[in-house]
Formats: structure tokens, sequence, C-alpha cells
């Protein structure tokens, strides 16, 4: 009995410790990740697209996160075009407008749900890449050697990526918004009524300027978070190759978690 009793007075404060010792660890993780950042934003430059050097990283991330991913956020696209859309234009158009449907439409598909799923796939992607590719650089020392030559790599390896991510993340949300939406007003056309088709007249009158501004700065700021959070864990790996899953789960975990908050703070606004 006393030992149950010791083992129920002991319980609440090893919880209170471990729980402290968390909290310190992920505001330590915190201030790390918010550092590199602001590392990564004071070593920024203007020439990426001058520089061939640089250019030539900006283009193969482009090519291998976004281009290499038109494929499957079409298929997701065209997926959620036949589900989701065609339900809300089937259901909201019995008690709206036309041009109240197509901006419900627009704002459901094209500016959220487009946005989210389309940083859930980028997330996949650019973590495993950016981390596997830096990662090994950073085993074989190639990161160590060309800082020993005077080159920012900060500048070199990490700010191509960045805008790599936050290029693609904007650019396959657009494709995916156009996608979705065609398809929902196509498949309500086939389905419903012919009629249906002309809400496709209406969809560039349902964006407006503000949601236009905040759907790019949203995109560019999912794809800043996925970059930061790739190239952060990709110069963690410093010992065994064994590393580099753990680091790529650990950027895929943060920046899922940084995109699904920031959205919250977003749709808060």
């Amino acid at each position: 009995m006393r030992a149950l009793l010791r083992w129920l007075l002991r319980w609440p404060l090893r919880f209170s410790g471990w729980l402290g010792h968390r909290t310190v660890k992920l505001l330590l993780y915190l201030l790390d990740f918010l550092a590199f950042f602001a590392k990564v934003l004071s070593s920024w430059r203007s020439g990426v697209i001058l520089d061939p050097t640089r250019r030539a990283g900006l283009l193969d991330q482009l090519i291998h996160i976004g281009l290499d991913s038109l494929p499957v956020i079409g298929l997701l696209a065209f997926a959620v075009g036949l589900s989701i859309a065609y339900q809300i234009l089937s259901m909201l158009r019995l008690v709206g407008e036309p041009g109240e449907v197509v901006a419900m439409l627009v704002q459901i598909v094209a500016l959220e749900i487009g946005s989210l799923l389309t940083a859930m796939v980028l997330v996949g992607r650019a973590t495993s890449s950016i981390t596997m590719d830096l990662g090994n650089m950073e085993l074989r020392r190639e990161i160590e050697a060309v800082e020993l030559l005077g080159v920012d790599i900060y500048d070199f390896f990490i700010t191509p990526r960045l805008l790599g991510t936050a290029l693609s993340q904007l650019v396959l949300s657009i494709y995916f918004s156009l996608i979705a939406l065609v398809s929902g007003i196509m498949a309500g056309a086939l389905l419903i009524s012919p009629g249906v088709m002309n809400y496709l007249l209406l969809l560039p009158y349902a964006f407006h300027p503000f949601d236009v501004m905040l759907f790019v700065l949203k995109n560019l700021l999912y794809g800043f978070i996925i970059g930061t959070a790739a190239c952060f864990h990709a110069l963690r790996v410093h010992r065994s190759p064994a590393e580099l899953l753990q680091q790529a789960r650990q950027a895929y975990a943060t920046s899922l978690s940084l995109v699904f908050l920031l959205d919250g703070i977003i749709a808060l606004l």
C-alpha cells in the first residue's frame, strides 16, 4: 500500500518534469530553426537568376520538386474536382445565385483546399529530396570544403532550394486550383445541367485582388517553410547515413506542423 501511495505521489512530479523537459527542448528547437531562417535571409542576394551556378541550382529544384510533381498534383486535383467541387456545386446551386456559388467554390476549393493539399504533396517530395541531397553532401564534407574556399554556403546551397520550393508551391497551387475548378464544373455540366458550363465564365470575377494577394503570399510562405525545414535538418546530419532518414522524418513532421499552424493562423485573420 505504501509503495502504491509513493508511486502515486511521484507520478505528478515525473510527469511535470517530463513535460518541462519537452517544452524546453521544443523552445530550443524553435530558436535554432528561427536563427537558421534569419541567417538564410541575412545572406540572401538578388543575383540568383543572374548567376549561372545558382540559376542551375534553382532550375534543378524547379524540375525535381515542381515539374516532377505535376502528374500527382493533376490527378489529385481532378479527384478533388469530381468529389468536393462537384458536391459543393450540386448543393449550393439550389439555394444560391450563380455568382455566389462560384465565389464559394473558389474560396473553398481554390484558395483553401488547393493550397493545403499542394503543400502536403510538396512536403513529402521536398523534405526527402533536399534532406537526402544536402545531407549526403554534409556527410561527405563537400559543404565544408566549399565553405573553406570562401563560398557562402547559405547563398550557394540554401537560397536556390528555398526559392525553388516557394515557386514550385505557388505554381503547383495555381495548377491544382484550375484543374479542380474546371473538372468540378464540367462534372456538374454532365451530371446536373449543361447550363452549369456558364459558371466557367464567372470564375475570373470570383477572384478578388485581396484574395489573390493572400493566396500568393500564403503559398510562398508554405514553400519557404518547407524548404527551410528540409535544409535545416539536412545540415544537422554529421556522423552516419542513418541520420539521413531520421532528419528527413523530422523535416517532414516539422514542415507539416508549421504549414497547418500557418494555415490556421491565416484562416483566423
